[in-house]
């Protein structure tokens, strides 16, 4: 990781924009489904594994789709 930062500062890329895209890529190759939701319950991440569980493709439109018929789908909650 740290000749890849390295390279990206060197770039021109901040420090913040290489961290996040990290977290983001790692976040989304867990075997764990998981995702995040913005504070007005819009989806922002969807990773693979959440694809393999709900059938519902990370592709867009669902980035930025409300999050609540998502966690309701077929009865299942996803969120408390």
């Amino acid at each position: 990781m740290k000749n890849k930062t390295k390279n990206a500062l060197a770039s021109g890329q901040s420090t913040y924009d290489t961290e996040r895209e990290f977290a983001v890529n790692l976040m989304e190759h867990l075997v764990v489904p998981t995702f995040v939701i913005d504070a007005e319950c819009r989806v922002m991440i969807w990773n693979h594994a959440c694809e393999r569980l709900t059938g519902l493709s990370a592709a867009p439109p669902l980035p930025g789709r409300s999050a609540g018929p998502i966690a309701r789908r077929r009865g299942r909650g996803l969120l408390p």
